[in-house]
């Protein structure tokens, strides 16, 4: 199961689409039914930079390549994207650099980072290209997690079939720990009823939470009348 931050990422990746200028030139951006949270997210990731096309481009092909990766190593394949991400036609290069006069800034960094390593015009463009990608796949990465911290998608809690829960159903970050804390209310009932000698109900408990650990996706389950579940959020990735 992909974790809250795949979660995010790929339904920020599936945003952008593709659109046609009067001239025939395409172009990538957010389609009108974005949320506003990724407005947010690209202009932060634009880094003061009015609307980009080269950067749009950028975000929308690193957005779908790191919603496939463990989001602790988004970090580590920055490189390989960014590198997967470098134009290889002069054409494109010299229209990257002339696009925007601070892109000059991109070559010279390369140059003070040791890059490139052949000294000719189109490996330094190639280069401060490279450091652009770059900077803006670490940005998305850090928007993105920035938002995760705050998201609880999922619910927990119990109650009576067909009544309200007996408490506030309880919200985590992820569904693991959703299903740890369902899996703990039956163990501890388990116990209660093998206390007071109920053996066939203390089994049905048991039952009931070896089911609830094998679980991967929201889930219900009951036991002597009760319902033990755990859901999701609809609105959650709209709602950010």
């Amino acid at each position: 199961m992909k974790t809250v931050k795949n979660q995010i990422m790929q339904f920020f990746a599936n945003q952008f689409q593709v659109k046609e200028r009067d001239n025939g030139d395409t172009f990538v951006c957010l389609g009108d039914s974005a949320p506003s949270w990724c407005q947010d997210v690209c202009r932060e990731v634009h880094g003061g930079l009015m609307p980009d096309d080269w950067r749009y481009s950028w975000i929308s092909l690193a957005a779908d390549s790191l919603a496939d990766i463990d989001p602790d190593n988004w970090e580590d394949e920055t490189h390989e994207i960014a590198d997967g991400l470098i134009d290889v036609y002069n054409g494109r290069l010299l229209s990257w650099l002339a696009s925007n006069l601070s892109r000059i800034g991109y070559c010279d960094e390369a140059s003070e980072n040791g890059l490139p390593r052949e000294n000719d015009l189109i490996n330094m463009i190639q280069a401060g290209q490279y450091e652009e990608i770059s900077e803006t796949i670490q940005s998305l990465v850090s928007e993105i997690e920035s938002l995760a911290d705050d998201v609880e998608p999922y619910a927990a809690g119990f109650n009576m079939c067909g009544y309200m829960p007996d408490s506030e159903p309880v919200t985590f970050p992820d569904f693991e720990s959703a299903r740890e804390y369902i899996t703990e209310e039956i163990e501890s009932r388990e116990i209660e009823e093998r206390d007071r000698g109920n053996w066939g109900l203390a089994e049905q408990y048991q039952k009931a939470g070896e089911h609830a650990e094998n679980q991967t996706d929201e889930f219900s389950v009951t036991v002597n009348h009760f319902a033990f579940w755990v859901s999701e959020s609809e609105e959650w990735l709209q709602e950010l």
